[in-house]
């Protein structure tokens, strides 16, 4: 196979693989597929695979648990079309589309909110997170097609990213980027608000059991109905399908970046797209997956502030941490209350203090990565 024939293989097969970062595998016990006690529903969004799994409380209808989930699809989508860059017309088109005219564009306060709290994110890691990314990530062909650019085009780009020249005005919802060329990218975070809508929208249905995957972020709402948390496994980074380990989750989300998402091979080399904006190339780290399960334990302490957001933080988390490599992200980790699991380089597992208890991936049967 040729180098370009493996690219194209490689970043195809990583999108479809998208939905097996990290995989619930524990469904409405008791309620078949199909049956008036559940609803599982699948649908593509935000360029990767959506899964809700729903189980009706005493006294709910099959129908109004069915409205229940469109519901949470519904608020999922609705943040896509608010903040996808490269949708003509969402907000962030729109912003991305004025950088360096000097105009202040009016966004709908969702858009904002996000916006507001990935800066607070860039300020937290100097940078190592950004949402100014956009000019690198477009550069690298993520998304489109993907190459290797050359150093001169990696300088340009590098200095259109700058977090410190996102502009926000508070009370008229409005956001203005200071330099022509520079464009936002909430691909790292945005997954994650819309992960939180879908759960605000099941809980004000009256839906009290059900868990939510879209493609790594996976969220856990109560308990199963047999009243064990809901289990979930780290995807094993070299073997699809697989895991190497599983964690149980109650009221918490649980967010995997790896470098196995999205990456393409050029001349023997593989390459991710997790940009680290300081060098312009993807992060070199000693990581090849990071899980951020929040939020914290009430024992951590953190001056962060990571709820009500939890999954919208988790998936920020989950990239910045990833680029600041195992030790900073475990020192990181403890010291602000964050559960955090990291699969290394060499495929061993390393926990944070305020990680759920692991255990070995042997201790459930994953079958076809379906839930269970």
């Amino acid at each position: 196979m040729s180098d370009l024939s493996r690219r194209a293989h490689s970043f195809w097969a990583a999108c479809v693989a998208l939905a097996l970062v990290a995989w619930p595998l524990s469904g409405c016990i008791g309620s078949s597929r199909g049956s008036p006690g559940s609803y599982d529903e699948v649908r593509l969004l935000m360029d990767t695979v959506v899964e809700i799994n729903a189980c009706a409380p005493e006294g709910m209808g099959r129908d109004e648990l069915r409205k229940a989930v469109e519901d949470a699809f519904e608020a999922m989508a609705r943040v896509d079309r608010l903040m996808n860059a490269r949708a003509e017309g969402s907000d962030i088109w729109r912003v991305n589309r004025a950088a360096g005219s000097g105009s202040w564009i009016s966004v709908d306060e969702w858009t904002f909110r996000v916006i507001k709290r990935a800066l607070f994110f860039a300020r937290l890691s100097s940078g190592a997170f950004d949402p100014t990314i956009l000019p690198l990530m477009e550069l690298w062909g993520f998304g489109t097609k993907p190459h290797v650019p050359r150093q001169e085009e990696i300088g340009k780009a590098k200095r259109l990213v700058d977090w410190t020249a996102v502009d926000l005005d508070e009370s008229n919802f409005s956001v203005r980027l200071n330099r022509p060329g520079m464009g936002l990218d909430l691909g790292a975070i945005a997954k994650g608000f819309a992960v939180d809508r879908a759960f605000e929208a099941l809980k004000r249905s009256g839906v009290t059991r059900a868990i939510v995957n879209a493609g790594g972020n996976v969220y856990a709402l109560g308990k199963r109905p047999d009243g064990g948390k809901w289990k979930v496994g780290v995807r094993d980074p070299d073997e699809p399908g697989t895991y190497v380990t599983v964690m149980r989750l109650e009221e918490q989300t649980a967010v995997t970046s790896g470098d196995y998402e999205r990456y393409f091979e050029d001349g023997g080399k593989r390459y991710h797209h997790i940009i680290d904006p300081a060098s312009g190339y993807p992060a070199d780290s000693d990581i090849r997956s990071v899980t951020v399960i929040l939020p914290r334990t009430r024992e951590a302490q953190s001056d962060i502030g990571l709820v009500p957001n939890a999954s919208m933080d988790a998936d920020a988390l989950s990239t910045m941490l990833f680029i600041l490599g195992k030790e900073k992200a475990l020192k990181f980790a403890d010291e602000n209350g964050i559960g955090l699991i990291i699969v290394d380089a060499r495929r061993g597992i390393s926990a944070s203090k305020w990680a759920p208890e692991i255990f070995p991936s042997e201790h459930v049967s994953t079958g076809d990565g379906k839930q269970r």
